[in-house]
């Protein structure tokens, strides 16, 4: 079992210092960002209607027919405020995923006490969501690099 890897950065601080084989972790991580590339597919086969009818009523900036806010649904950006400086956002997006490491470590952590009924998975879930509530409003919260990566890859496949 994969122990649920679904964020590079979980996947490669387990490399580090939990044990997890390194000849892995290549193929891991093409395989998270081809994972969230299909999700964000799906939700564009599904609400690609929805989507168009959008830029069409929108009286906002457009690129190739699109605004801006629908490419937020498959991308996050910094917050206006930052004004085009990379490193706030750059350090609020390493902090909130340090977090999300240490948080993950641990709840798995075998030293610890575990999470009963098989509670790992839902504390994990509100864990990112306390990270979201957070820190979403600098950067959009992508604390995840392949969630981030493979919809923004399919909006720039897409147009």
């Amino acid at each position: 079992m994969s122990g649920a890897h679904l964020n590079p950065a979980i996947t490669l601080a387990f490399a580090v210092r939990r044990g997890f084989a390194w000849y892995k972790v290549l193929p891991y991580v093409p395989s998270q960002v081809l994972g969230a590339f299909v999700g964000a597919a799906l939700v564009l086969l599904v609400y690609n209607d929805v989507i168009s009818a959008f830029d069409a009523a929108s009286k906002g900036p457009k690129v190739n027919s699109h605004t801006l806010a629908t490419f937020s649904i498959f991308a996050t950006f910094p917050s206006p405020y930052f004004r085009g400086n990379m490193w706030g956002p750059l350090i609020d997006q390493i902090v909130g995923t340090m977090f999300l490491v240490l948080i993950v470590v641990a709840i798995i952590d075998l030293q610890n006490s575990a999470p009963l009924a098989n509670m790992g998975p839902l504390v994990i879930g509100l864990a990112v969501a306390a990270i979201g509530i957070s820190f979403g409003a600098n950067a959009g919260y992508a604390i995840n690099p392949a969630r981030d990566l493979g919809p923004r890859l399919l909006a720039w496949v897409g147009g």
